[in-house]
């Protein structure tokens, strides 16, 4: 692995490692304890790259495997709402594109299997949801794109799985953050 091409605040190794969003509400962590040595990449938000989608997730991490290295793609939100959904998919996305530019520069093959995850505070969707457009669902061929995009969303909540561009339909890890916007995650909690 070839992680002298990057700068050394670009990546973190180690087997608890931490994303964090910087935002002018706050600051939010997520604490990641994993099985074996990975490698998380985090860049400044204002940090530009070529991609088209200049959106991409908090945090890139790439764990070993026997098959090569998986991604998880990490993002953290103070509140999840229906219209931050499809920006919370762009993000992923453009995180994905952003994890086969690291293992081309790294050198390293990508397993097919990513995982998603969102660290959130506060999710106003699904069951905690006050929108009466959500609490019907009903599709009426004739709702709002917007009004559409939030059924969307409302469903892939509920369900647990993300139908993203370039990736299929994906399931995704919920973690919960606490009121400070800090949280934990490995995936020996998450199996229990």
């Amino acid at each position: 692995m070839k992680l002298e091409r990057f700068q050394r605040e670009a990546f973190a190794e180690g087997r608890s490692l931490t994303v964090i969003e910087t935002e002018e509400t706050g600051t939010a962590a997520l604490v990641l304890s994993l099985p074996s040595e990975s490698i998380l990449f985090c860049y400044k938000a204002n940090t530009r790259f070529v991609f088209r989608n200049q959106k991409r997730a908090d945090g890139i991490l790439l764990q070993p495997t026997d098959s090569g290295w998986q991604a998880l793609l990490v993002e953290l939100k103070r509140t999840v709402r229906p219209k931050s959904w499809r920006t919370i998919k762009l993000q992923w996305i453009g995180a994905w594109h952003h994890a086969l530019a690291l293992a081309g520069v790294l050198e390293v093959n990508l397993t097919p299997k990513v995982e998603l995850m969102v660290g959130y505070h506060r999710a106003v969707m699904g069951h905690a949801t006050t929108d009466p457009i959500l609490l019907k669902m009903t599709i009426d061929p004739v709702v709002a794109e917007d009004q559409h995009d939030a059924l969307v969303a409302y469903e892939e909540w509920e369900t647990g799985q993300a139908l993203l561009d370039d990736l299929g339909c994906l399931p995704f890890i919920k973690v919960a953050l606490d009121a400070a916007g800090h949280g934990h995650w490995s995936p020996e909690r998450a199996s229990s």
